[in-house]
């Protein structure tokens, strides 16, 4: 490169640097303005009411969601214990259901009398009505009366749901004994359910709440202190809070704010 050429450059380079900085320094005005409302527009954001009382709202639906976990896992819990509670209720009146089945009504089947029955239940039968059918051998019970058998205790097995559902010896005995500690389960998930609904409807009403925040940002600060008439429309508004200063706490912002109750 020429001695020519490289003064060019660098006569290009200098010539550059300048518009650059003529460039900053006109701008540099404007530049310090957008910077100075940001930054007062952050600092506005922040401060406003609107912004406290969403971040109060916030905080509070999140703890009384994790209490409500809490109660949703009792709940669940209760519900186990009341099905285990209710399967072992069935359980007991099946039993005492077949056991009353084959002491008063298995004799009904031709040439089964008391002894030969009495042989039968204690050789073969452990409680359910299919043990019956080891019957063949039991001494006594031949082809005819096996065929007997089997064909009762599948017409039992059959009934057996219906009859569980009317009364016979023995069932009040089982729903009694079982009586208070179902009753007390069952009105453990109607207390849990009734706080349910009452923490669903406070978080419910707190996010109704909360949503009247959530088109406003520093960004329509920052129009607002431009001059832009709908931006500051919207911050008057936001700046109330969920509530005015002037005015009383609603009861819904105090419900949320109430810490929330152990499950």
């Amino acid at each position: 490169m020429g001695v020519e050429q490289r003064e060019e450059s660098v006569t290009f380079v200098v010539i550059a640097i300048a518009i650059v900085v003529i460039v900053l320094i006109a701008l540099a005005p404007r530049i310090i303005e957008a910077s100075r409302i940001m930054s007062r527009a952050r600092e506005d954001y922040l401060r406003c009411r609107g912004t406290n009382h969403a971040r109060i709202l916030q905080s509070a639906i999140k703890r009384h969601q994790e209490a409500l976990r809490v109660l949703y896992s009792a709940r669940d819990n209760i519900e186990h214990k009341l099905q285990r509670v209710n399967n072992q209720i069935t359980e007991e009146l099946r039993q005492v259901l077949i056991t009353y089945l084959v002491n008063s009504r298995f004799t009904n089947i031709p040439g089964i009398g008391s002894t030969l029955r009495d042989r039968i239940v204690r050789t073969c039968f452990d409680g359910t009505l299919d043990s019956l059918n080891r019957s063949p051998h039991v001494r006594g019970v031949g082809p005819e009366k096996a065929a007997a058998i089997r064909a009762w205790v599948y017409q039992m097995n059959r009934v057996i749901p219906a009859l569980l559902k009317s009364d016979f010896p023995g069932k009040q005995d089982v729903l009694e004994k079982h009586q208070a500690e179902r009753q007390q389960l069952v009105q453990k998930r109607e207390d849990l359910s009734e706080k349910i609904i009452t923490r669903e409807r406070v978080i419910d009403r707190a996010r109704e709440g909360l949503a009247s925040f959530a088109g406003v940002t520093i960004a329509d600060f920052r129009k607002a202190l431009r001059g832009n008439r709908e931006a500051s429309r919207k911050i008057a508004d936001y700046s109330l809070g969920a509530f005015a200063e002037w005015d009383s706490m609603p009861e819904w912002f105090a419900a949320i704010l109430t810490e929330p109750e152990e499950g």
